[in-house]
């Protein structure tokens, strides 16, 4: 079920818009940010097929960060919200644009842009669900997209505001994933290529973080090996940064309710490099305290060893 979980809160958006367009609510939980979110992209995806309304959009969005019990912070779910508008404007994009990867994406960033009124947050976030669906049509032959070898060529070629480059960085994890057969190593290596400092610290953190998603379509877990792959970065902050990926995946991908005890398990093992130790720690501590309730945090941070708990202090 972990490899389909995504699909399948999809559809469960699609019942939670149907619902809110006939009453103007929907109940929803933390859960909604199981499986990735798509229970988000499921919502926008019916929504545009439907009434292609901006305004009912921006809505529910705000609806979602006002109405969504916390944690997650209300600006995670409110900005998946938005990601999902993204999505569900390229997803219903016009057939003749099909074959040219840009000439998708540029009516729904200049949406994005609109539905946002200002805000860049949610115009970053909206943009994201964009190119999360464009890499996602890589996958479907209807749409006429060929690969490049490279598959961060259309964020350096495309001509893409920096918001929305950003946002394109963050979301060809699929590509690179793809033309890296699923590798860990292939996969960090593309990135390593990204001349750009920002947008190669961008791209890492989401590609190794989508390695997760792979890991667990395989009903597998995050291993030390994969983790000690971070030491091959040149810097700290590239270490650290692909650390947090990782961790990040973890939380967002695996078990809900429990995903701190597999990340828990890769940093306590014995055979993970010391120097990697402190990051995984603190990057669990931080995501505890994003995803759980204070209850669950001071008992996950009860677990982390005393030299590494100054996240879980931390406010």
């Amino acid at each position: 079920f972990a490899g389909t979980c995504h699909a399948v809160t999809h559809d469960l958006g699609k019942v939670a818009y149907e619902e809110f367009h006939k009453t103007g609510k929907t109940e929803l939980t933390s859960k909604a940010s199981y499986c990735g979110y798509g229970l988000y992209h499921g919502f926008m995806d019916a929504l545009f097929v439907d009434t292609n309304d901006l305004n009912e959009a921006r809505a529910f969005c705000t609806y979602v960060g006002q109405n969504v019990p916390h944690p997650p912070a209300p600006e995670f779910a409110e900005g998946s919200c938005y990601h999902g508008i993204g999505h569900g404007i390229t997803d219903g994009t016009d057939p003749r644009l099909w074959g040219d990867a840009v000439r998708i994406a540029k009516p729904g960033l200049v949406l994005c842009k609109e539905v946002a009124n200002g805000n860049e947050m949610w115009q970053m976030r909206c943009s994201s669900g964009v190119f999360n669906a464009i890499g996602n049509m890589y996958f479907d032959p209807k749409y006429k997209l060929d690969s490049d070898p490279d598959p961060y060529s259309l964020c350096r070629k495309g001509g893409f505001s920096k918001i929305d480059e950003e946002s394109c960085y963050n979301q060809m994890n699929t590509q690179a994933a793809a033309l890296g057969h699923g590798e860990l190593s292939a996969i960090i290596a593309y990135t390593n290529a990204i001349r750009d400092s920002r947008m190669r610290w961008i791209a890492l953190r989401e590609a190794v973080s989508y390695y997760v998603q792979l890991l667990k379509r395989s009903q597998k877990q995050l291993s030390v090996t994969d983790m000690n792959l971070c030491t091959t970065q040149p810097t700290a902050e590239l270490r650290d940064n692909c650390v947090g990926g990782l961790v990040g995946g973890v939380f967002e991908f695996g078990t809900p309710g429990a995903q701190y005890t597999e990340a828990l398990r890769v940093c306590r093992d014995a055979s993970l490099e010391a120097g990697l130790r402190p990051t995984c720690f603190s990057e669990v501590a931080v995501m505890t305290k994003y995803y759980f309730a204070p209850d669950v945090v001071a008992r996950v941070c009860a677990e982390i060893p005393s030299e590494y708990t100054k996240d879980c202090l931390a406010k």
